[in-house]
């Protein structure tokens, strides 16, 4: 079996660590066009009625774009059964230079490129018909290719499969990410997409705003986003879990609150990256200032004063001992009022205590 030289075994490593790069990407087709004595090197997809250029090396894109005509088989017209039993084609199955006038295409690339001599690899093939294919070509005066040309490419065939279908998955996932941005941004409750270290990966225009009034989340040193809550590190222990996790937002001088909500995330299709959670986190702004909920709840749920404090407390700080630190009251104090407060909004626990009052406050 033959087996690539070191150059073109580097060139795998190379381009194996590019497909989640597109200029490095294309950067490593133009050097195998080089390594194949080669104007030009372009992954393509064709089948019936389809055309669709991936990417160019060596020539202008947009040229091509706009002169590329439809009709089956461009670059290998004589050599589709070929290509398709073999996997590989070559030499006597392209086009040769006296035909090249039949298009605009050949007339603006292939002629003024002097090109006679092309191997092509199947990359991808659909039940449809459609197949996506590799070509590299050189002019006549460089000469044809030699079977150890064409043994090279053999060998790389299945490397250049799965490297068609990375950088194909790649370019999906940067799609859907710019999409995901767009669509983010079109909303006001500030909404980021973190990555399993807490940096952000995406964050809509409300978000942005609200990180650069820093009252509510901010960035630390390295990065990672954090949150003011009663407790510094809540946030950073509750994403450590992986599980979904809600918090109570409170500004330094206690004038903004908000509800932090986080969902876990697939971390996707990451380059050498653990396949860990990130989150995607939605803060729903409060407006209701800190004075007024406990009046409110006291003539919603007839409370009283102390009881609608350590209610609202809790309902700030989802856990007893906080919210009577909170309230200012003592722990075995607020025990008292707590379960005077079941007994007025006849609930049984806190958490069915706490989403009576935010249904009250929210």
């Amino acid at each position: 079996m033959y087996t690539v030289d070191k150059a073109t075994e580097r060139w795998l490593i190379d381009t194996y660590e590019a497909v989640f790069d597109p200029e490095g990407f294309l950067e490593q087709f133009q050097k195998l066009a080089a390594m194949h004595d080669s104007p030009i090197c372009a992954l393509h997809v064709e089948g019936p009625g389809l055309k669709d250029i991936g990417f160019t090396a060596g020539v202008d894109i947009e040229q091509v774009a706009r002169d590329y005509p439809q009709f089956d088989n461009l670059w290998i017209e004589r050599g589709t059964g070929d290509l398709l039993a073999r996997g590989v084609t070559h030499d006597g199955w392209h086009t040769p230079l006296e035909e090249m006038e039949r298009t605009d295409y050949h007339r603006y690339l292939l002629k003024p490129l002097d090109i006679d001599h092309s191997i092509g690899a199947l990359c991808d093939l659909q039940p449809s018909g459609v197949f996506t294919m590799l070509s590299i070509s050189r002019s006549r005066r460089v000469g044809a290719y030699q079977d150890t040309d064409v043994a090279t490419l053999q060998a790389l065939r299945p490397h250049l499969q799965a490297i068609t279908r990375l950088y194909t998955r790649a370019r999906e996932r940067d799609n859907h990410a710019a999409n995901l941005k767009a669509l983010l941004d079109q909303e006001r409750t500030p909404r980021l997409k973190l990555d399993a270290r807490l940096r952000i990966d995406v964050a809509n225009q409300a978000a942005l705003r609200l990180l650069s009034e820093a009252d509510l989340i901010y960035l630390l040193g390295n990065g990672q986003l954090s949150a003011r809550t009663l407790e510094p590190r809540r946030f950073a222990n509750a994403a450590q879990s992986g599980d979904p996790f809600e918090l109570m937002l409170i500004s330094q001088d206690g004038s903004r609150r908000a509800i932090l909500q986080a969902d876990p995330v697939p971390a996707g299709l990451l380059q050498g990256a653990r396949s860990e959670p990130g989150y995607l986190i939605s803060i729903t702004l409060l407006a209701q200032p800190l004075d007024e909920p406990g009046q409110r709840l006291q003539k919603a749920l007839d409370l009283t004063e102390r009881e609608a404090d350590l209610a609202h407390a809790l309902a700030t700080t989802f856990t007893l001992p906080e919210a009577a630190q909170l309230a200012g009251m003592k722990y075995e104090t607020a025990r008292s009022h707590l379960k005077r407060c079941f007994d007025k909004t006849s609930t049984r626990s806190q958490a069915e205590l706490v989403v009576l009052v935010r249904d009250i406050l929210i």
